[in-house]
């Protein structure tokens, strides 16, 4: 069993939802506004509503995103997310058996477009962060962190 520091288990990248207007040209605004910041946006995700859509996504800085998207006027809520290296091989599958093995339901996944040497990397919401990253750690696969990101 790998050994698992405190390290380790507390790495945690930080998720913005963002809640968008249904209209045409709105994420490419928002995506504007990021990048005269020079925020990467590292993975998103979309859920849509009749009348909005609710955006997640990581980014490489995400306190300078949150005050650039309030100032433009946009609600958000901030969550933390594990970011799990996908491990060579039946990657995804090892990662879902071992939360499963956590006994934790996965509320959300969906990948990055930031990778960690070389390597896809899923974004994670699970029902409890700290069993779902203790059994992940045990079972060898590594976390990353928002220094990973801002690095890649």
């Amino acid at each position: 069993m790998a050994d698992v520091t405190e390290d380790q288990l507390s790495k945690r990248i930080r998720q913005l939802s963002v809640f968008l207007p249904n209209r045409l040209g709105a994420l490419l605004t928002l995506d504007r506004a990021l990048e005269a910041a020079e925020v990467r946006i590292c993975a998103l995700s979309t859920v849509d509503a009749a009348d909005h859509a609710v955006l997640r996504l990581v980014v490489d800085q995400p306190t300078l995103a949150k005050e650039v998207l309030a100032t433009e006027g946009y609600s958000l809520v901030d969550t933390e997310l594990l970011g799990v290296v996908l491990p060579p091989g039946a990657g995804i599958r090892r990662v879902l058996a071992a939360i499963l093995m956590a006994e934790q339901h996965i509320h959300y996944i969906y990948p990055l477009m930031a990778q960690k040497d070389g390597r896809q990397v899923l974004a994670i919401h699970p029902e409890d962060a700290d069993a779902a990253a203790r059994t992940l750690v045990q079972r060898g696969m590594q976390l990353i962190d928002q220094e990973d990101l801002r690095r890649g």
